[in-house]
């Protein structure tokens, strides 16, 4: 069409394309991002009514994210107070809820847990830290300033039973990939089984 796409223009048109529904991001090849219709790599689904909607989505929240609490649902949704409660309460008998510190938290409680690995290397905004608007649980508030910028840039982290102990990069040589770690000093001991 004649349309210059030097620069940041090209990005912003596909954002623009995908903003409006029209196409969507598909699997990375080698290092350039590939796109596709939407239409043709995400089926139809059926409309449903507000309050299933909200109940939808509290149900995935809490059963992918938990324990949680209401103000972290609120955070990752992005739902007012009143919605983000309504979806939490309308679901809640589904799930075991504990009061922890004064606040409440949600979580599904299935009898076949999954067993989760004691070490995580987690990317850049991974949903560990992204999802949760008080990420004390897992990140020592003396440990926030290194693992999250003050721009609000996530870092690749490292996950040793749930707690935040340090951060890694990926190094690229010809023909290898190194993970080089880097622990918080006085994050993590090892057990003597360790």
């Amino acid at each position: 069409a004649g349309i210059e796409v030097n620069a940041l223009r090209a990005a912003h048109i596909m954002l623009e394309a995908e903003l409006k529904g029209i196409i969507c991001n598909g699997p990375m090849r080698g290092r350039l991002f590939t796109y596709g219709l939407l239409d043709e790599r995400v089926p139809k689904s059926n409309r449903l009514k507000r309050d299933e909607a909200l109940a939808e989505l509290a149900t995935r929240y809490f059963t992918s994210h938990g324990p949680a609490t209401l103000e972290d649902f609120k955070w990752w949704s992005g739902l007012t107070a009143a919605d983000a409660r309504a979806g939490m309460e309308s679901v809640r008998s589904a799930f075991r809820s504990e009061t922890v510190g004064g606040k409440e938290y949600l979580f599904w409680a299935s009898k076949k847990q999954k067993s989760i690995p004691s070490i995580l290397f987690l990317p850049a905004f991974d949903e560990f830290m992204v999802s949760y608007k008080d990420r004390s649980a897992s990140l020592e508030s003396k440990f926030l300033k290194t693992t999250i910028t003050l721009n609000g840039i996530f870092k690749p982290i490292i996950v040793v039973d749930g707690k935040v102990v340090g951060l890694w990069k990926k190094i690229l040589k010809k023909g290898a990939i190194t993970i080089a770690p880097s622990f918080f000093k006085g994050a993590y001991r090892l057990k003597k089984s360790e």
